[in-house]
């Protein structure tokens, strides 16, 4: 509109945006003497400008060599958008690696550090914002650099490190770790910095052989997947041909890494079920404390649980095994299971019982009724939850009726999306994402259909149709018991606990002990043996899978009843999720838990395993 012309005095343009507020909530005279000054004194200048409609606009000045001055104007909303995104990542990455059970540090090839977790830090004695940027050589004693000196410069010529050294704290107090430095490999090769990881083993000194081995072995392991994961990603961003390959190489990392977190989250678990059981004794706002630990490591297992059924369905590792399934028995022990989580919301939750069979895999069915019932209760905020079925012709609709928010009619598609939530003012809590992406693959893989019908802000219901099972399929089953019959059965009874992590023993030794059982622990066979010796055997052994030396859980509980010469009742416990495992204990008839372990099932595994000896 002719505001802009060769020859317009500069003044009044800066004259115009100062009094439209766009320099500033100061005096106009004053704001554009000021940028006046800056003009003629030849300063260079930059600022941002945000427009009501969140546009951000950067202006730079600078003055020209012959004389005058240039202003560039560019628009930044992207960016700064970019930048928003990158920090909301960053904030969700340390609230993982916050309360991951090592130190973790990262160094760059300049000797500085750019990023530490909370242990790291409290290690150290400095803050996060003081750490980021300090040279190790600031941060280390002269003692501690002398120490690992050498296996930095390893680490920065791209060689894994693994090596054993005793630590100072920032408080004075002495421990030994087992320190890994893993170099961090660009794709032509260089390594631009690497990872430095420190892990407590003071109190594992007397089997720091083998623990060595054990942990070395594992993260070449992780090393491998991480490369191969490295590699597809590469092709994929140069390419994009090779996405499948990808997502197999996800997979087995995903799989990996969280078999391996598992185990100090199942030890963790252990303790905080000791912590409740001493509720009584505790002061209130330790009682406060011990609840939130205890929900926070439910969340944790909640997302590594959704994770491992992602990653099992990715890699076709779940193979189904059909039977005859009793809706009569599975419809109300999923009740027992949900009522506690529904009455703490103020909510009813009802099963409509018919003595229906079908035929499917009575696990994943129950998987997927699991994860509909969680949503159900999740987002719904009045009312109750009902869970029952139909009949359709030759099939049973299993339907999971809540009275929530409901759902609105173009979203429905897109809540079988994984990772996809639906921001609703009906849920109390915040899921995952993955809860109806599992139910769908799952269902898909069984052969079975899911429906859903909802109207917004009047309820919804799910439902999964399954083949009703044939009459020659049909078998009488005894009703199944669920939850713990309440007894003395473990009173006093020697319970033999195999497990190569000391930190799990330690956890099992003291749930056991507030249960009034003997807890017997041994690391290996030949402990077990010598734990016994002269002795008669235990009332019942509870023994992990993966050992250390090559043995495993099953092996050994078969060799020690071979020993006694005596069918000792025991349950194998393992942070191994796989079909092979469960198919192969399930033969040898051994109950299987995986880790992490629910307390209520641990005792009552252990309860029907001396019911077992008790009627042997």
């Amino acid at each position: 509109d002719g505001l802009v012309y060769l020859g317009k005095p500069v003044a009044e343009l800066i004259q115009f945006n100062a009094e439209r507020g766009l320099l500033g909530s100061g005096a106009v005279r004053e704001e554009v003497k000021k940028r006046i000054e800056h003009m003629q004194k030849g300063h260079t200048y930059r600022h941002e400008r945000i427009y009501e409609d969140d546009r951000v606009l950067e202006i730079r000045g600078k003055p020209m060599v012959g004389g005058g001055y240039v202003t560039t104007y560019t628009d930044i909303t992207d960016y700064k958008n970019v930048e928003t995104a990158l920090r909301e990542s960053e904030r969700s990455i340390r609230l993982y690696t916050d309360n991951a059970p090592l130190m973790l540090a990262y160094v760059d090839r300049e000797g500085r550090y750019r990023f530490a977790n909370k242990a790291y830090l409290q290690f150290a004695g400095i803050p996060m914002q003081d750490i980021v940027g300090k040279r190790i050589e600031d941060v280390l004693t002269q003692r501690q650099l002398l120490q690992r000196t050498g296996y930095m410069e390893a680490a920065l010529r791209g060689q894994r490190q693994d090596f054993e050294l005793e630590l100072e704290a920032a408080d004075g107090s002495n421990f030994y770790a087992l320190g890994t430095y893993i170099p961090e490999h660009d794709e032509d090769g260089t390594v631009p910095g690497f990872y430095g990881m420190f892990q407590d083993i003071s109190g594992r000194r007397r089997a720091e052989l083998a623990l060595r081995e054990a942990k070395a072995e594992l993260e070449q392991r992780v090393d491998e997947r991480t490369k191969d994961l490295t590699h597809a990603m590469t092709a994929l961003r140069a390419a994009k041909a090779d996405a499948e390959q990808a997502n197999v190489s996800k997979t087995r990392f995903l799989a990996a890494a969280t078999h391996d977190l598992l185990q100090p989250l199942n030890a963790a678990r252990l303790f905080t079920s000791v912590l409740s059981d001493q509720e009584d004794e505790l002061e209130l706002a330790h009682r406060r404390l011990v609840r939130q630990i205890d929900g926070s490591l439910g969340a944790a297992e909640d997302l590594l649980g959704a994770l491992l059924d992602i990653s099992k369905l990715d890699s076709d590792a779940l193979v189904p095994e059909y039977e005859a399934v009793h809706l009569g028995e599975l419809l109300p022990a999923l009740r027992e299971q949900f009522a506690p989580l529904a009455e703490e919301r103020g909510l009813r939750i009802r099963v409509h019982v018919k003595n229906e069979v079908v035929r499917s895999d009575r696990q994943l069915l129950r998987r997927i009724l699991q994860n509909l019932l969680v949503n159900a209760i999740r987002y719904t905020r009045d009312g109750g939850v009902l869970l029952g079925c139909r009949r359709r012709g030759d099939n049973i609709e299993i339907q999971v009726w809540d009275t929530g928010c409901g759902i609105a009619e173009h979203n429905l598609a897109a809540i079988f999306v994984e990772f996809h939530r639906i921001e609703s003012a009906g849920s109390k809590d915040k899921g995952l994402g993955l809860g109806l992406a599992i139910v769908e693959r799952i269902a898909g893989m069984l052969g079975h259909s899911i429906d859903v019908r909802s109207r917004h802000g009047r309820g919804s219901m799910f439902s999964v149709t399954v083949p009703a099972a044939t009459e020659s399929e049909k078998v009488t089953r005894p009703p199944v018991t669920t939850g713990y019959i309440a007894g003395t059965r473990l009173e006093g009874a020697r319970i033999l606990c195999v497990d190569n992590q000391p930190e799990v023993l330690n956890g099992m030794a003291a749930l056991l002990g507030r249960w009034g059982s003997v807890p017997l622990m041994a690391a290996s066979l030949d402990e077990a043996r010598k734990l016994f010796e002269g002795e008669d055997p235990p009332a019942a052994m509870l023994v992990d899978y993966h050992l250390d030396h090559g043995e495993n859980g099953l092996d050994l509980m078969g060799e020690l009843r071979a020993h006694w010469r005596s069918d000792i009742p025991g349950a194998v416990i393992t942070a191994d999720h796989s079909e092979e495992l469960r198919l192969q204990a399930k033969t040898l008839g051994y109950p299987l838990l995986r880790k992490p372990v629910k307390p209520a099932a641990l005792r009552a595994t252990l309860d029907s395993l001396l019911r077992t000896r008790a009627a042997a």
